[in-house]
């Protein structure tokens, strides 16, 4: 499993307290998992496939069935998860933004994570 920066939940930030933490194992997949999901497709220089491409989904005529199949195809590619369970998402149509929530397995333990991008 790999080790990375650990980034704050809330600003997304890398957290630093007398040193970079570092976060690794399941924390680490469902960190990766979160940050894939509000990124916007195209938007990192070093790999413009992942992200979503939230600017198209939140089109008039989005289809949930769509959103849902394209967020399980970026998961899915995370190194550490090893299936997903269920994906469901919502959008708010008023406010732009989509709320996703992704079950899955990692490392044989259930994983739940929620993002709003």
């Amino acid at each position: 499993m790999s080790y990375n920066m650990k980034l704050d939940p809330i600003t997304h930030d890398i957290t630093i307290n007398r040193g970079v933490e570092r976060i690794g194992g399941s924390a680490y997949v469902i960190q990766l998992i979160k940050t894939v999901l509000q990124t916007h497709l195209g938007e990192w220089d070093l790999d413009e496939r992942l992200g979503i491409d939230w600017f198209n989904v939140m089109g008039r005529n989005y289809d949930l069935n769509i959103v849902q199949g394209l967020v399980r195809g970026q998961v899915q590619n995370i190194k550490g998860v090893e299936r997903i369970t269920s994906v469901g998402a919502s959008i708010d149509k008023a406010t732009r933004t989509a709320t996703i929530k992704v079950v899955g397995v990692i490392d044989g333990s259930p994983f739940t994570v929620e993002a709003t991008a």
